[in-house]
């Protein structure tokens, strides 16, 4: 009976104390930014949360439209499906804006989409191969992380993305992190807009 009740409380312990350890860095315009150390690099990783005033079906039909990721997702200028695995499973090819005099960055990404009818989990890690490196690019090192869109009531959809990166290239620890926060908050401002 003890092992039966001490696994739960353990799970519970992990949840916690895993949650614990997110410092928050913004909280404005509906939208709060956590960051925290990464366990894949030496960069920070984020979590931003916001809620949309939209039906989950909508924000859905955003989420899931890849091809269409550079329209809302901030400094992405390319985003391209290069092979449906499955119906749940896509590989996207995206480039992303950087400030002169540092190179765009390019990356191969697989996604894995999970769904019920509230609720819709995306997660994402970096792959090699499907496209040749571009010399006008330097290729992402390191991408992991998921998208959680939640139905919370018929017209407002919570949306969680958290994600942790290596951008590659010779750009200090210290300046990425210091503007960490900038990216996935100015990505939710930007789909927000596209409801």
């Amino acid at each position: 009976m003890r092992k039966i009740i001490l696994i739960p409380l353990l799970f519970l312990f992990y949840l916690v104390s895993g949650q614990t350890d997110w410092k928050l860095n913004v909280d404005k315009n509906l939208i709060k930014v956590y960051t925290r150390d990464s366990e894949i690099t030496n960069y920070k990783a984020f979590r931003a949360i916001t809620t949309i005033n939209s039906d989950i079906l909508s924000v859905k039909k955003v989420m899931l439209n890849f091809s269409d990721y550079y329209k809302w997702n901030y400094e992405c200028i390319k985003s391209e499906v290069l092979k449906n695995e499955a119906d749940s499973v896509k590989v996207i090819y995206t480039v992303t804006q950087s400030p002169w005099p540092v190179k765009n960055r390019d990356a191969v990404v697989k996604y894995r989409i999970n769904q019920t009818e509230n609720m819709l989990f995306i997660s994402f890690w970096l792959v090699s191969g499907y496209i040749s490196e571009n010399t006008e690019c330097v290729r992402m090192k390191a991408l992991t992380g998921y998208w959680k869109i939640v139905k919370i009531a018929p017209d407002r959809t919570q949306i969680e993305f958290e994600a942790s990166f290596d951008p590659g290239g010779n750009i200090p620890d210290e300046l990425i992190n210091r503007g960490i926060s900038y990216t996935p908050y100015q990505t939710m401002i930007n789909l927000r807009k596209m409801f």
